[in-house]
């Protein structure tokens, strides 16, 4: 949203930014007083040229979402899920004040964090528009724990009683939107499944914001080495198949490394099958990095893992292939990757056709390497921040104009 944003106060199109944490004053203060935090550092580096006088920061919430995770995450989901909404509902009532104040055309927010914000902006004649960046609550609490399978329709109705409290939220502030803006057509497809009019749901691919590029070495650097390199970077998480990645791996019969960036599941630091796997000689975790050092992590390797059960559209995909990187992902990540053109396309939780589509990349040097150029070129080209801001700006007229009519 803060690139978004970016670019809409640019052309003159933002009336107010509403966010939770924002690095200025004395947040900024307070979180460089932890220069070797990657927590911190990755709130600083939220930051996006927005005018500070549109900028309306809430960093009570950034407190609570911040204490449902590290205090109660450990002990129970539903209890850091509880924490959480108290967290929206904190901001959704600052948002009431901001948009009574400013009167916009369009109210976009994200999922969760309207509540009723939303009911004041219909109150206002404010069109308004949910962000949703992932599958659509039914359909997520059911892929994540069936590796990536559809729910039939008869098993909607269990699956709606027994959801998480966020995902109760969720569809709430689905239900809630006159218009929803998704970010891939496979979150559309999971919202349609699940029941919503098609009409109500515009789809723009989020792409790679300008903050990323900058990270990347330009012109690129070589990915010559004689040996083979996999990459996974994303949450180490269930639902991004990630034991799908050691099951593969162990199925794989070419000399293989791997390295992996990003935060674990709290479950997963318990599992013994998990614990062996990351003591590899083979396998290297990184934990959670700043965006410079995952994008040049990015760039020395030729080989991007993504087996996801189900997401939004994975944005650390594109960032992949904007630094070079041949992708095996799953339908379900909500990507643009294409079988046989930007990497491979296998069914999610298949993991024999998972490990081929390993093993033939590392036995196909060239042929990875020469989709990993071409795909650097293809978001640089086409799926930059001033891209997605575009294909926001067309929804806005869009559904402004079914509002008049």
């Amino acid at each position: 949203m803060a690139p978004l944003a970016a670019e809409l106060g640019k052309a003159g199109f933002l009336s107010s930014f509403i966010t939770a944490g924002w690095p200025i004053g004395w947040q900024k203060f307070v979180a460089n007083l932890f220069p070797r935090s990657p927590g911190c550092q990755r709130f600083l580096d939220r930051y996006e040229a927005i005018p500070e006088q549109l900028v309306f920061s809430q960093p009570q919430t950034e407190f609570l979402l911040k204490i449902g995770d590290i205090f109660f995450r450990k002990f129970s989901q539903r209890w850091q899920q509880k924490i959480h909404r108290i967290a929206f509902w904190l901001y959704a009532r600052g948002c009431r004040k901001v948009l009574v104040r400013e009167a916009p055309d369009v109210y976009h927010y994200r999922n969760c964090y309207g509540l009723g914000s939303v009911d004041v902006s219909r109150k206002l004649n404010i069109v308004s528009l949910c962000d949703h960046s992932i599958a659509h609550p039914i359909c997520l609490a059911w892929m994540e724990s069936h590796s990536g399978a559809w729910p039939s329709q008869h098993e909607f109705i269990g699956i709606q009683n027994s959801l998480m409290p966020l995902y109760k939220q969720m569809e709430g502030d689905l239900c809630k939107a006159d218009h929803l803006l998704v970010n891939s057509d496979f979150v559309k497809a999971t919202c349609v499944h699940a029941g919503m009019d098609p009409a109500r749901i515009h789809v723009v691919y989020l792409g790679v914001d300008d903050a990323f590029f900058e990270t990347l070495a330009r012109p690129a650097t070589s990915k010559t080495s004689s040996r083979i390199s996999l990459l996974y970077a994303g949450g180490w998480q269930r639902r991004k198949g990630v034991s799908d990645i050691v099951e593969a791996l162990a199925l794989c019969k070419s000399d293989w490394s791997l390295e992996i960036a990003g935060g674990m599941e709290p479950e997963l630091k318990n599992s013994s099958v998990m614990k062996e796997f990351l003591s590899d000689t083979r396998v290297k975790y990184h934990g959670i990095l700043p965006r410079e050092k995952l994008g040049r992590l990015m760039q020395k390797h030729r080989i991007f893992l993504f087996p996801s059960y189900c997401e939004g559209s994975a944005r650390v995909i594109f960032e992949a292939m904007a630094a070079g990187c041949f992708v095996i992902t799953t339908p379900n990540s909500g990507s643009i990757i294409e079988d046989g053109v930007h990497g491979r396309l296998i069914a999610a939780g298949d993991i024999p056709a998972f490990s081929r589509a390993i093993q033939e990349a590392i036995e196909n040097p060239e042929w990875v390497e020469d989709i990993g150029k071409r795909n650097a070129h293809l978001v640089e080209s086409n799926y930059r921040q001033n891209n997605y801001a575009s294909g926001v700006r067309s929804v806005y007229e869009s559904i402004l104009s079914q509002s008049i009519a």
